[in-house]
C-alpha cells in the first residue's frame, strides 16, 4: 500500500522496529574482567560459562604481562545551548518550576 513519499519509509522503519522488538530474545553472556593498578581490560562478549570460566583460571594462575598502553588526550565539546522547551523541562525535573515560572524567569534574565 503506497501512502505518500515520505510516510511510506517511515512507516517500514516502524514496522521493522516493531518487528525488532517483537523478535528480540534474551541471551546469556560473559565478560571476564582484569583490574589492575591504574589499568583495567575486559574480554569480549563469551557465550559459554565454561570458556568464560577457562579464561578467568588462566588469567588466576599466571602473571599478566602488558605488552602495549596507548594514551589518549581527548576534547569534549562543551553541551550545546538550550532551547526554551529543554530549559522548561530542566528546570521542572530539578527545581520543580512550571513552563511558566521557567519562561518568566528567563525573560526576566
Amino acid at each position: 500500500m503506497n501512502v505518500g513519499r515520505v510516510q511510506t519509509p517511515t512507516l517500514k522503519m516502524l514496522v521493522d522496529r516493531d518487528a525488532a522488538i517483537t523478535g528480540f530474545q534474551k541471551e546469556t553472556y560473559y565478560h571476564v574482567r582484569l583490574t589492575l593498578p591504574g589499568a583495567e581490560a575486559a574480554s569480549a562478549k563469551i557465550c559459554a560459562a565454561d570458556e568464560a570460566g577457562k579464561l578467568k583460571a588462566a588469567c588466576e594462575a599466571s602473571a599478566a604481562v602488558c605488552t602495549s598502553l596507548v594514551k589518549e588526550k581527548k576534547t569534549i565539546a562543551p553541551p550545546k545551548l538550550f532551547d526554551l522547551t529543554s530549559l522548561q523541562r530542566e528546570a521542572n525535573r530539578i527545581y520543580g518550576y512550571t513552563a511558566k515560572q521557567t519562561l518568566d524567569l528567563a525573560q526576566a534574565l
